[in-house]
C-alpha cells in the first residue's frame, strides 16, 4: 500500500482508518476518534465489566433481590474472608444501634439458663431465685436490691444499716451505759425535796444487781449510822460563839422579829401584833426621840421638789430660776413653799420674787406673793412662804415664813388673803442681779403639804 503525503500541511484522508474493529492492524494507518471509541466499547464485555444499572436500586440507594447473597468480611491481614449470612424464611429488617460496640453471641451468656429466653422476671421467679441461693451473713460491702420509683437500684449493706439506725434512734431509747447514763438522768424532771415514798436506784453489792430503795429507808439507814458517831441533841446548850452551822428554827416564821418566851425559847413575833422587818426599817437612822413627832397629828409630805441648782450670769434681767407644780389641795391644808436663795458678788441688792401662775413661766397674768431683797455680799438664806387653806380651798391666806437674814417684804404683815385655789398652778421663783457682775441663784426648792 502506497503512502500519500500532502506537502501543503493538510491532512490526507487516505491515511485515516474509520473501521471500529481495527481489522487492518496497520502500522501506517491511524484510526479516527469514533473508531477508537467503538473498538473500546466492544472490549467491556470481554473484560468482564458490566455498567451499573441504576434501575435495580430502591429508594434508599440499595439493591433488591439479592437472595442468599453473603456479606464478606476480610480479616485485618487480608488473608481470609468471613461471611454474614441468614436463614430467614420471611422478610426481616435488622437495625443496628448508632454507637460503637461489640456484638455478643449466645456463647457469651453463662449460667443455668444461658442461651435460653426464660420470659419476663416476676415476683415469684425472683423469690424462687433468692430462696435457692445460699444463706450468708451480710457484710458492709454487700449489695441489696431496692426499688426507687419503680426503678431497680442497688444499695450497700453499710447504707442500709445507717438508714435503719437513724430511724430506730428516733423511736427507741439507747442502751444505758456508764458513758451515757448521766445524759439520760439530766433529761429527767428535777425534784427539789424528796418524800419518804420516793425511790432511788442502788446497786446491791452482794448480788451485783440494781435494786430500788425508798427515801425513808435511806434516812433510817443514815440515822442509824450517825447515831453511832454523834450525840442526840434533845435540848442543846451552846457555849462560846456559834459560827457554823447556822441555827435554823424550821418551826418559826421567816423575816420576823425574834423574842424569848416565858420558857426562854426563841420564838418569832407575829406581825399582826408586832412590827415587821420592813416597818422596823422605817426608824433606821433616827438619832433622837420621835415621840414629839408622833404626838403631832399633822401629816407632812413632800409633794414636789427640785434640787438642781439654777443661777443667772452677766444679766440684770429678772430670770425664772425655779417652777413647782402645785398638786391637788384639800380644805384645812397648809402649802409650805421653801427655797434656798443666794447672791454672789458685791454689787447692789439682789431681788428674789415668788409668783403663782397658770404657766411655768411669767407669761399671762402671774400674781406676786413674796419678795426678798438680798443686800450683803455672798449671802445665802431661806426664802419661804406658807399658804393655809381654812375650811375651803378658795378661803386661804399667805403668811411670811420665819424671818431670814434677808430683808423680806410683808415681814411685819400678819397675813394676806388671796382666796385662790392653787391646785394645778405653778409656783414660779425668779431672781434679778443688781449689776451685771453679780449673779443670783436658787440651790433647791420644794413644796411641803401639811394636812
Amino acid at each position: 500500500m502506497a503512502l500519500t503525503i500532502n506537502l501543503t500541511g493538510v491532512e490526507a484522508t487516505s491515511n485515516k482508518d474509520t473501521d471500529g474493529t481495527l481489522a487492518l492492524n496497520s502500522d501506517t494507518k491511524y484510526p479516527s476518534q469514533k473508531a477508537v471509541k467503538t473498538y473500546a466499547d466492544t472490549k467491556q464485555a470481554a473484560l468482564g465489566y458490566t455498567a451499573e444499572n441504576t434501575a435495580n436500586k430502591n429508594a434508599t440507594g440499595g439493591y433488591v433481590g439479592l437472595t442468599l447473597f453473603k456479606i464478606n468480611f476480610k480479616n485485618t491481614l487480608n488473608t481470609f474472608t468471613s461471611f454474614f449470612t441468614n436463614s430467614n424464611t420471611a422478610a426481616r429488617t435488622y437495625t443496628f444501634k448508632d454507637a460503637d460496640g461489640t456484638i455478643a453471641f449466645t456463647s457469651d451468656i453463662t449460667g443455668t439458663n444461658s442461651g435460653t429466653n426464660t420470659g419476663d422476671e416476676t415476683a415469684a421467679r425472683i423469690g424462687t431465685l433468692i430462696n435457692g441461693s445460699s444463706a450468708a451473713i451480710p457484710n458492709d460491702a454487700d449489695l441489696v436490691a431496692t426499688a426507687d420509683s419503680s426503678v431497680l437500684k442497688k444499695i450497700t449493706w453499710t447504707n442500709v444499716k445507717t438508714f435503719l439506725k437513724t430511724y430506730f434512734d428516733s423511736i427507741y431509747q439507747a442502751i444505758l451505759t456508764a458513758a451515757n447514763v448521766h445524759t439520760f438522768v439530766d433529761t429527767l424532771t428535777a425534784m427539789t425535796t424528796p418524800v419518804d415514798a420516793d425511790r432511788m436506784i442502788i446497786v446491791d453489792n452482794s448480788a451485783s444487781l440494781a435494786k430500788k430503795i425508798t427515801w425513808a429507808n435511806i434516812k433510817a439507814t443514815l440515822k442509824s449510822y450517825f447515831d453511832t458517831i454523834y450525840a442526840t441533841l434533845a435540848s442543846p446548850t451552846f457555849t462560846g460563839t456559834v459560827t457554823s452551822p447556822a441555827i435554823v428554827l424550821s418551826s418559826e416564821t421567816a423575816s420576823t422579829i425574834a423574842s424569848f418566851d416565858a420558857s426562854k425559847n426563841i420564838k418569832s413575833l407575829s406581825t399582826a401584833t408586832y412590827p415587821s422587818l420592813t416597818e422596823l426599817s422605817y426608824v433606821k437612822g433616827v438619832t433622837q426621840s420621835i415621840q414629839p413627832l408622833l404626838t403631832d397629828t399633822r401629816i407632812r409630805k413632800v409633794s414636789v421638789q427640785s434640787n438642781t441648782d439654777a443661777s443667772t450670769s452677766a444679766t440684770t434681767a429678772e430670770t425664772v430660776l425655779k417652777t413647782l407644780l402645785v398638786p391637788t389641795l384639800g380644805a384645812n391644808t397648809t402649802l409650805k413653799i421653801m427655797a434656798q436663795c443666794g447672791k454672789v458678788g458685791t454689787g447692789s441688792n439682789a431681788v428674789f420674787k415668788m409668783y403663782y401662775n397658770t404657766t411655768a413661766d411669767l407669761s399671762g397674768s402671774p400674781v406676786q406673793i413674796a419678795l426678798s431683797n438680798f443686800i450683803a455680799a455672798s449671802l445665802f438664806a431661806p426664802f419661804n412662804r406658807d399658804i393655809t387653806n381654812k375650811n375651803s380651798v378658795t378661803a386661804n391666806s399667805i403668811f411670811p415664813a420665819t424671818a431670814s437674814a434677808a430683808t423680806e417684804a410683808l415681814a411685819s404683815t400678819a397675813r394676806t388673803d388671796i382666796n385662790v385655789d392653787l391646785s394645778g398652778k405653778y409656783i414660779v421663783i425668779t431672781g434679778k442681779a443688781g449689776v451685771v457682775g453679780d449673779s443670783v441663784r436658787v440651790d433647791n426648792a420644794r413644796l411641803l403639804i401639811e394636812e
